[in-house]
């Protein structure tokens, strides 16, 4: 079942040309090189596959892969962009996915970090119920090193240094994030079964908007035990 006050607004989002011109992020290439050869014959589910951004560009690189997202805008944007995929894409919510123990890997990027601490924590109890013995996470997450832009409010803390916020303005105004400090995030991966096979890697670029600071975020592989 999809949240209607978060789809609603990613719809606006995709309405208005959020990704509509910009490149896959690096990440995706380590995805690549990670599956290797062996990727056809992998099954994996990409989680918020929105308008196509990341997901195109790994299909168009030979993987079996589907993907969900909340936004039928989104998912209508990227069957234009690219109809191959009609038949590989919905409009679901992670949770509403019943399939355990179906994948043999799930992509994650910059999805894991929509709600509080109990919706965005919750997501790993998901993708490790979904994945076979020994399947992959490829996971990318907002980062507490990121240098917050727009006015917010913080909502929660952990002991581990992360923290959620709820924004008060911008084009996510009202909609809640969460950031993670790398302590977090192993202590997450230990907590659900993961072995990290590819370290923590916080990655730090330039807004693309006219403002000043910059996103960090941490990319990561995790196997499941």
């Amino acid at each position: 079942m999809t949240n209607s006050v978060e789809a609603t607004g990613w719809n606006l989002q995709y309405e208005l040309g959020r990704y509509a011109n910009d490149p896959p992020v690096e990440f995706v290439d380590d995805i690549l090189q990670d599956l290797g050869e062996d990727a056809a014959h992998q099954f994996g589910l990409y989680v918020g596959c929105g308008n196509g951004r990341n997901f195109i560009p790994l299909l168009k690189n030979g993987l079996n892969l589907r993907g969900i997202d909340i936004s039928k805008v989104g998912i209508d944007q990227l069957i234009e962009r690219y109809p191959e995929a009609e038949n590989l894409v919905r409009v679901e919510s992670f949770d509403g996915v019943k399939a355990a123990r179906a994948f043999d890997y799930v992509v994650a990027i910059q999805v894991f970090q929509h709600g509080d601490q109990t919706a965005a924590h919750h997501n790993f109890k998901l993708a490790k119920d979904i994945l076979k013995p020994g399947g992959k996470l490829f996971l990318r997450v907002n980062s507490t090193s990121t240098d917050i832009k727009h006015r917010y409010e913080v909502t929660d803390r952990n002991k581990d240094g992360g923290f959620s916020i709820l924004y008060q303005e911008g084009p996510k105004a009202g909609t809640n994030i969460h950031f993670y400090s790398e302590q977090e995030l192993v202590n997450l991966a230990a907590r659900h079964n993961f072995e990290i096979t590819q370290s923590l890697y916080d990655r730090i670029e330039p807004r693309h908007e006219q403002a000043d600071g910059s996103w960090a975020q941490w990319e990561t592989i995790w196997q499941k035990v």
